[in-house]
């Protein structure tokens, strides 16, 4: 098993190993075309925001800045919108529902890290999921830990 494969299954992985450090400095460069595109670039800014996230569904609007680590592991749903400084930590899959509403500077962390100072020396770091359901509102400065899920109807 891989250090990828490890990190999506929360096991405790190494994240300059095995084309990890290579995809998130391959992300933060779509994130920064993204994040300097025009407000008048809509069709353009949706394109690349398409091209950033795993997977996402109709209608989806992420205010800028955003930002995340790989941005293949985020799966969005329809009618999506997400205000300024949504900040998704996604080194474990983070499925978002369909018609959520999430505030200014939310924060989305599935990383961990040992709670041992030998642990955290040793360089290895874990994640766990996170899941948000339907007609969710996250209101501004929420942040959602490693793990939780949110039901829908919240």
């Amino acid at each position: 098993m891989n250090e990828t494969d490890k990190m999506l299954n929360g096991l405790p992985y190494l994240a300059w190993l095995d084309g990890l450090e290579e995809a998130r400095v391959a992300c933060r460069a779509a994130l920064a075309a993204y994040n300097t595109m025009g407000p008048w670039n809509l069709p353009e800014m949706d394109q690349q925001i398409r091209g950033i996230l795993g997977e996402c569904g109709e209608d989806l609007m992420i205010n800028q800045p955003f930002y995340c680590d790989y941005g293949s592991n985020i799966t969005v749903g329809n009618h999506v919108f997400a205000n300024f400084g949504l900040t998704i930590l996604d080194v474990a899959p983070v499925r978002i529902g369909d018609h959520v509403l999430i505030g200014p500077h939310v924060s989305l962390y599935t990383a961990g890290h040992p709670m041992h100072p030998a642990g955290r020396a040793s360089g290895y770091e874990w994640g766990l999921g996170i899941t948000i359901g339907d007609h969710v509102w996250l209101g501004g400065n929420v942040i959602v830990n490693p793990g939780i899920t949110i039901g829908s109807n919240v």
